[in-house]
């Protein structure tokens, strides 16, 4: 069973009885003595998933090495819909022959910070509904929201 490992620098996803990491989630600066991760959902569904419920021992020194041989992550998949419901951080590639925006919050509603051109690759950090309950992809570099849909995006690789 996968557990959890905190560290000063890092989330990490352990693979069970090792001390090995699968996936980790950096912890970047504090904000008003706050830590606020993204972590990805899929941590937390299959057969291996961690319990929901945890405890926390913010004494862990060494930092843990990543998997000898990791198993590559299944790219993005797309539902009925062609909504992506992706919370791993994952490589995009804009296919919107118009380009596509990237607005300042989940909502067409919301102003555009942003428009990345077709074949721009975008780098993903989790995703959040809009008020409809529509995928929208969070893209920290531009600090903005594109809609998360096949006729928009796919996934790099």
């Amino acid at each position: 069973m996968a557990w959890i490992k905190l560290t000063s620098k890092a989330l990490y996803l352990m693979a069970g009885g090792t001390n090995q990491y699968i996936d980790k989630v950096d912890l970047g600066a504090p904000r008003n003595g706050e830590y606020q991760l993204d972590f990805p959902t899929y941590w937390f569904q299959g057969q291996d998933a961690p319990p929901r419920r945890m405890s926390v021992a913010l004494n862990a020194t060494q930092e843990p090495q990543p998997l000898d041989d990791p198993t590559p992550l299944p790219p993005p998949q797309f539902d009925v819909n062609g909504d992506y419901y992706e919370s791993r951080a994952w490589p995009w590639v804009v296919v919107a022959v118009g380009g596509l925006n990237c607005r300042s919050d989940a909502g067409l509603n919301f102003s555009v910070k942003t428009v990345f051109p077709q074949g721009t690759v975008i780098q993903s950090n989790g995703w959040k509904p809009d008020a409809e309950g529509r995928p929208w992809l969070y893209i920290s570099s531009a600090g903005g929201f594109v809609r998360a849909s096949n006729r928009f995006v796919s996934p790099a690789y």
